[in-house]
């Protein structure tokens, strides 16, 4: 937490409320309000003044992320230049050979 002198106590919340909600076991728990998240309950309460979308992803090539970007955000979302036309083939230990053979998961993260 961070603390502004004119303000009061500031927390910072990120999370992308398209991602998968939390998972809960207890059909109590759920009815009691812990279905949702933390940042959901937030906005539901302070509306959206409270939040802000980061535009730019680190991760997927732009045609496998213009989908979700369309879809779920408007239109908002771009690649980052360093990934914009990032290939399977650009990972670690893989060639251009390998364009059209997919690694195991472990291989994928491990490489």
């Amino acid at each position: 937490m961070e603390q502004d002198s004119t303000k009061g106590l500031r927390c910072i919340l990120a999370r992308d409320h398209f991602q998968l909600p939390p998972t809960i076991k207890s059909v109590e728990a759920e009815k009691k309000g812990l279905g949702g998240t933390l940042f959901e309950r937030l906005v539901d309460l302070c509306g959206d003044e409270v939040s802000f979308i980061l535009t730019v992803q680190y991760c997927m090539h732009e045609v496998s992320m213009n989908r979700s970007s369309k879809e779920l955000y408007n239109s908002k979302i771009t690649a980052h230049p360093s990934v914009v036309a990032h290939m399977f083939y650009d990972l670690k230990n893989r060639d251009k050979a390998d364009r059209n053979s997919l690694p195991s998961f472990t291989e994928f993260i491990l490489g």
